[in-house]
């Protein structure tokens, strides 16, 4: 193949395979795209997925680090990396990433969920108050951003935004089981003793 076009190559053919869920005749090609452009930031992201769905987290993470360095507005990149971390339960610094990347797109739903549920299982509920707010703002008809924002203040002790957030969630989505039964929980401890 002539030149430098070689690493491309390579990267595309693997994204085929990728697609077709062949993971280990993928990597082989992003390892071979690697070796000749070390800088290739989607080829080292690329590796990284892979290495996520094979549970190899170190490897995924090593790849991810690689792919958000060399491209630090990249979000898809952080938000990458925020999954290895995630994966390893190491919350604080998959929220630090999360929030790198939402320097450079403070307006997008996805990261803001992602944010909200880490700051939740790092149990940093007031924290998770604001990003998840920000996607039931941005997804008014959504029940389960209704669900995740009053999960985040039940932990914050703020049961009443909770069973008003519930409310909601169920008038959009009736058949929603998890919130019904939050719901049901909230008014348990509301009611007064017999």
């Amino acid at each position: 193949m002539p030149g430098g076009a070689h690493w491309l190559a390579l990267n595309n053919l693997a994204m085929a395979l990728i697609g077709q869920e062949r993971l280990a005749e993928a990597a082989p090609l992003l390892e071979q795209a690697l070796a000749g452009r070390p800088s290739y930031a989607e080829a080292h992201n690329n590796l990284a997925l892979i290495r996520y769905r094979q549970g190899d987290l170190a490897a995924a993470e090593t790849h991810s680090r690689a792919a958000a360095g060399l491209k630090p507005d990249e979000i898809s990149f952080r938000k990458n990396l925020a999954l290895t971390l995630i994966g390893q339960q190491r919350y604080p610094e998959a929220a630090d990433e999360l929030r790198a990347a939402l320097t450079t797109a403070p307006d997008s739903v996805e990261v803001n969920l992602l944010l909200g549920r880490v700051l939740l299982a790092a149990h940093r509920a007031d924290a998770a108050l604001a990003p998840l707010s920000m996607v039931v703002g941005a997804r008014p008809d959504s029940a389960e951003a209704r669900f995740n924002l009053a999960l985040a203040q039940v932990e914050a002790g703020r049961p009443d935004d909770a069973r008003r957030m519930l409310d909601e969630a169920l008038r959009l989505r009736p058949d929603f089981s998890d919130a019904r039964a939050l719901r049901g929980r909230l008014a348990a401890a509301a009611a007064p003793p017999r």
